[in-house]
C-alpha cells in the first residue's frame, strides 16, 4: 500500500506593476511563490494584461524588475518587504495567501491562468502550456520518490547545486528530485511515458543524461561535491504506456542512456533498480 502523502502549507502574493504611478493603473505581472523557504516568480514574458493598458510601454523592462527582485530574495534572508522598496513604487505586492505545499508547476499555471493571463490566453502562455507535459512528469518523479520515502522533509524539488552543495555550479542543470540519505544525496531524474510525447521523452533523457554525466565529472574535479557523496539515479516510470514504435523507441533509449551515466536505474515496467531505490530511500527514515 502506498504511503500517504503529506503536505505543507506554502503561499503567493500577487505583483502588480504601475506603468505610471501618478495614474494609480496597475496591472497583475506575475505571482510571488515561497514554497518550503524558496521563493519564486512566476510570469508570462508577453505580459497580456500589461500590454492591454500601455501597449507602447517596454517589456523588457518589466522582466528586468521581477527577475531582479527573484533574484534578491533568493539570495538574501531580508523581509520582503525590504527587497520590495528597491522595486516601489512601480512594483508592488499584494498580502500573501495560502496554497497547498509542495507546489507542482500544474498549479503554477493555474494560478497564472486565473491572475495573470488575459481571458484569451496569450501565444506565451499556450506555449507554456505545451510545457507542463515535462512538468507534470517531474511532478510524478516526485511522488514515486515520495511514497517510497513516507516523508516529504527530505527531499528537494527542483534541487540545484546550490541547494545541495552550498554553492552555485556554473552551467549544471537542476534534478528532479534529490533526497538526503544517511550516507550520501541521491539525485533522481528521469521521465514519465504516460504523459511525455516519445519526441519530448527522447529530448528529457538527452538533458537528464548530460546532467548526470556533468555530476560525474564533479566527482574528480570539484572539492564541495568531492566532500558530500551522491548517487545519480535514472528512472523510467510506467516503461512504454503506449506500444507503438515510436514509444518502444523512445524507451529503450531511456533506459540505454540512463544506465550510461546513472549509478542506478530504476525500470517501472520491468521493476529493474526498484528494490536497490527503496532500501536506499529507507535510510532516509532512520535519520
Amino acid at each position: 500500500m502506498a504511503t500517504e502523502l503529506k503536505t505543507g502549507v506554502a503561499e503567493y502574493r500577487l505583483l502588480h506593476f504601475q506603468p505610471d504611478p501618478e495614474d494609480g493603473d496597475r496591472v497583475c505581472v506575475g505571482l510571488l511563490i515561497r514554497d518550503g523557504g524558496r521563493y519564486s516568480i512566476a510570469y508570462d514574458r508577453s505580459f497580456p494584461k500589461l500590454r492591454c493598458i500601455a501597449p507602447s510601454f517596454e517589456l523588457e523592462l518589466v522582466k528586468f524588475f521581477l527577475d531582479d527582485l527573484e533574484l534578491k530574495l533568493q539570495e538574501s534572508s531580508s523581509p520582503i518587504e525590504v527587497a520590495m522598496k528597491e522595486s516601489a513604487p512601480q512594483l508592488l505586492v499584494s498580502k500573501a495567501r495560502q496554497i497547498t505545499s509542495p507546489v507542482t508547476e500544474a498549479a503554477r499555471l493555474r494560478l497564472l491562468r486565473r491572475f495573470v493571463l488575459s481571458e484569451s490566453m496569450s501565444v506565451q502562455a499556450i506555449e507554456d502550456a505545451e510545457l507542463t507535459a515535462a512538468e507534470v512528469s517531474d511532478d510524478h518523479l516526485r511522488v514515486f520518490v515520495q511514497e517510497l520515502v513516507g516523508t516529504p522533509d527530505r527531499i528537494v524539488t527542483r534541487a540545484r547545486p546550490q541547494d545541495l552543495f552550498g554553492k552555485k555550479i556554473k552551467n549544471v542543470a537542476s534534478v528532479a528530485v534529490a533526497v538526503r540519505t544517511q550516507t550520501a544525496i541521491m539525485l533522481i531524474d528521469g521521465i514519465d511515458l504516460r504523459v511525455l510525447t516519445p519526441t519530448k521523452a527522447i529530448h528529457r533523457a538527452n538533458r537528464v543524461t548530460h546532467t548526470f554525466w556533468q555530476y560525474g565529472k564533479l566527482r574528480t574535479e570539484d572539492i564541495a561535491v568531492k566532500q558530500t557523496p551522491f548517487q545519480r539515479v535514472g528512472l523510467v516510470l510506467n516503461g512504454v504506456s503506449a506500444k507503438t514504435d515510436a514509444y518502444e523507441d523512445a524507451y529503450e533509449y531511456a533506459v540505454h542512456q540512463f544506465s550510461k551515466e546513472a549509478d542506478l536505474l530504476v525500470d517501472t515496467a520491468s521493476g529493474q533498480g526498484r528494490q536497490q531505490l527503496q532500501r536506499a530511500l529507507a535510510a532516509t527514515q532512520a535519520m
